[in-house]
């Protein structure tokens, strides 16, 4: 633990660093959707999307085949409502903001600081992690279910085995998740230089405590 403890110096700007990379994300694009063009989606887009979708029937009965060229946002929700991914898509959005929070919150609370930056960290991974599954599952379930129904809208694909292929050149995922990892690993990476700090500074204490003469 000397190579973190080491690092000391340094620790005073790791949680910025960690909030400049962590913030640009809501403006990165964590999905690349090809249909009808390619679109990279960032989460104000998801965000923007989920909150008219639910306020607007329209956008769920349109479906996947008939998503609006101007709104590709609704094309990628209605492959997480199709594909039965809207729970882990939840947990992200929830993490994701919450770690945006959490990070603000660590710079602004001096006292609290160590803990909301562990905190904000595991959030940040967490979310990252999250929507990393998310993508796995959405394709998952739909090459399983493409390989029974034959295909999006008729049987164009049934037979032919390439389903896990069309949903790997329609979703593909962005670098947004990529840049949250590392800045949720410096918020973690603070915690720990502080904690170790810490306790190096009992033990020294202690070492000196002992040596003094009786």
């Amino acid at each position: 633990m000397t190579n973190i403890v080491s690092l000391r110096p340094y620790q005073f700007i790791l949680l910025p660093i960690a909030l400049g990379l962590l913030l640009p994300t809501l403006l990165m694009p964590w999905v690349i959707i090809n249909f009808q063009g390619v679109n990279g989606l960032t989460p104000l887009d998801l965000m923007r999307g989920s909150y008219g979708r639910n306020n607007n029937d329209s956008g769920s009965k349109e479906g996947f085949a008939t998503a609006s060229r101007e709104h590709p946002e609704l094309v990628f929700l209605d492959l997480v409502s199709s594909y039965k991914v809207e729970g882990a898509f939840a947990f992200w959005i929830s993490t994701y903001l919450a770690s945006i929070v959490a990070m603000i919150l660590s710079l602004v609370f001096q006292r609290l600081r160590t803990r909301i930056a562990v905190i904000a960290g595991s959030l940040a991974i967490a979310a990252a992690i999250t929507w990393f599954y998310s993508i796995e599952e959405l394709k998952i379930n739909f090459a399983e279910q493409a390989a029974m129904t034959g295909g999006l809208i008729g049987e164009e694909f049934k037979g032919k085995g390439n389903e896990r292929t069309l949903i790997d050149t329609i979703v593909r995922i962005g670098f947004g998740p990529y840049v949250v990892m590392p800045a949720g690993a410096l918020a973690i990476l603070f915690n720990s230089i502080q904690h170790y700090s810490k306790r190096n500074n009992r033990s020294d204490r202690h070492l000196q405590e002992k040596d003094k003469p009786t």
